[in-house]
């Protein structure tokens, strides 16, 4: 499990038709989002001012409310991004994936997923 979230992990998203994914890690058994959540995961992927050791660069609570805000449409306070992200981290404990991919940086404040690019 640590060896993963050093290295990093192939990642699969497939987007349904009502906003939620089925999220594949390194190949193995789907799993399925909901909308927010899933829209929370393209985030945490996505580049963000430069990568760090080929993985994701670190993304504050601010910069992932704020993106998550426009692409659903609705008002993401930061503070609520904490709740979130210990949703998805919950979720991968209960569909037995490696919670240690999402990865926390408390000095910043910031977090990523540990996939491999």
């Amino acid at each position: 499990m640590r060896v993963e979230a050093r290295d990093g992990v192939s990642l699969t998203i497939e987007r349904n038709a009502d906003g939620s994914a089925e999220v594949s890690l390194n190949g193995r058994q789907p799993f399925e989002l909901r909308p927010q959540l899933a829209t929370l995961l393209d985030l945490l992927v996505a580049p963000a001012g430069g990568e760090s050791g080929g993985q994701p660069a670190w993304h504050t609570k601010e910069e992932l409310a704020a993106a998550l805000s426009k692409r659903t449409g609705g008002t993401v306070e930061p503070h609520t991004i904490a709740k979130l992200i210990h949703r998805l981290r919950d979720t991968l404990v209960r569909v037995g994936e490696n919670f240690r991919l999402l990865l926390t940086d408390r000095r910043l404040g910031a977090w990523r997923l540990a996939v491999r690019r």
